[in-house]
């Protein structure tokens, strides 16, 4: 549960980073926020029951059905839409549209590392229901065999930020479980856990998704907050930025990577430090990116699998990550 700042009593922010303001994504809700700040009003109303929530090499999956059929699907806060896997496409009847809105009823998308692209059918699904909600006639792009087996454990999609970024997300790692809220009227908000927590300030990307803001070696960066990805990745741009070389690339073993758009070269390199809100990490070792492209994730990706929390609140409301470790 979630509290104004004016009530929060149990639990404190660790993290001093000044919290930074984007609510241009808000502007659909502008005018409700401005009646509810009126009365002076924040209200979080649950959308959803508590989702059961299990983790599979350092990725999150939630139950989604669709037409009547069970899924179990990744939450990726990385991933622009939500996506089907071939075999769960087929099993639920979602029938290919050729008709639906992104150029003929095909979509091109890319994933880390920008090397290669691909090209997805839509499908239309009759009726799809997260946590007791349910949303009728939707278009969904479906995997091809080729692109679906980067989701470990071969389950069924991904639940992407076209569905996400409309919800605060709480993660309880601990009790296994996922909720959404929806918040209005809110401009600063706390968890009311028990014990210290760190508050993070979170800027949101083009494609609906969210960046937070690190320190490693010599330089501040701007990762993007991605549940799907596996651990940490940084471009080649921003290992530079914090002192890496060519030559010290060239040295390094190189790493197993691959996404939906296929393999990209990039290698394992050792930093000096690494801070992450209030939490440090001496000398870790990260991946790198050795070739030099255009992103859509900022500096790098962030996975759950580096961070380790026992519990998260992802406040796209109010621009905010709150994270809590074992011990806090």
């Amino acid at each position: 549960m979630v509290i104004p700042p004016s009530d929060a009593r149990t639990s404190r922010p660790s993290s001093s980073i000044t919290r930074l303001r984007d609510f241009a994504r808000l502007a659909g809700l502008v005018s409700f926020f401005c009646a509810a700040q009126a009365y002076g009003a924040c209200t979080l109303s649950p959308v959803t029951t508590a989702m059961p929530m299990t983790v599979t090499q350092g990725r999150l999956y939630v139950p989604v059905t669709m037409n009547d059929v069970d899924g179990s699907f990744m939450l990726d806060t990385g991933a622009e839409f939500t996506l089907l896997g071939p075999d769960f496409a087929a099993r639920a009847h979602a029938g290919i549209d050729v008709k639906a809105g992104r150029d003929n009823g095909r979509l091109q998308i890319s994933g880390a590392g920008g090397r290669g692209t691909v090209t997805l059918n839509e499908a239309h699904v009759r009726e799809t229901k997260i946590g007791g909600i349910a949303f009728p006639d939707w278009e969904y792009p479906v995997l091809p065999p080729s692109a679906a087996s980067v989701m470990p454990g071969g389950r069924d999609g991904l639940l992407g930020m076209d569905f996400l970024h409309y919800f605060d997300l709480d993660l309880d790692f601990k009790a296994g479980t996922l909720k959404l809220w929806r918040l209005s009227g809110c401009t600063d908000i706390h968890p009311t856990w028990q014990g210290d927590y760190d508050s993070i300030p979170l800027k949101h990307t083009g494609h609906q998704g969210v960046t937070m803001p690190i320190f490693i070696d010599n330089a501040f960066l701007d990762v993007q907050f991605d549940t799907g990805a596996g651990s940490l990745l940084l471009s080649r741009d921003a290992a530079a930025a914090a002192g890496v070389t060519d030559a010290m690339l060239a040295a390094d073993p190189p790493a197993n990577n691959a996404g939906i758009g296929g393999g990209f070269p990039a290698v394992m390199h050792q930093f000096q430090l690494l801070l992450i809100g209030s939490r440090q990490f001496h000398k870790p070792v990260i991946t790198v990116e050795t070739e030099r492209h255009r992103t859509g994730y900022g500096d790098g990706l962030l996975g759950l699998r580096f961070l380790q929390p026992t519990k998260i609140w992802l406040s796209y409301a109010t621009n905010t990550l709150f994270m809590q470790y074992a011990g806090k």
